[in-house]
């Protein structure tokens, strides 16, 4: 196996890597809130118990509690709901408050 065959597996051990822990299929907005407190976003998010969290047709992902999914039509209002809902139960829980890492227009 040569260098360049090493370089194909090890970017395609990534990718599947990538694949098995962030919704890419769905649609959304990316990551929506900084890592704070030397911990992931999501970590501190699941912990909170809100994955599946969902109003209207925004949900927090299944797979990767960081994303705000649209699981049919979800609108603005969805989306803000959720991204309080989220900030306001980490704090709670963890007393850390989540920073965005996307940004609202309105």
């Amino acid at each position: 196996v040569d260098a360049s065959d090493r370089v194909r597996e090890t970017v395609a051990a990534f990718r599947d890597e990538k694949r098995s822990r962030q919704p890419l299929a769905a649609k959304s907005a990316g990551c929506v809130f900084r890592n704070a407190a030397g911990q992931p976003a999501g970590l501190l998010i699941d912990q909170a118990g809100l994955k599946g969290y969902r109003h209207g047709d925004a949900e927090v992902s299944g797979v990767h509690a960081n994303y705000i999914v649209n699981a049919g039509d979800a609108t603005c209002a969805d989306v803000r709901h959720v991204v309080e809902h989220v900030r306001s139960e980490v704090k709670r829980v963890h007393g850390v408050d989540l920073q965005l890492e996307i940004r609202l227009w309105l």
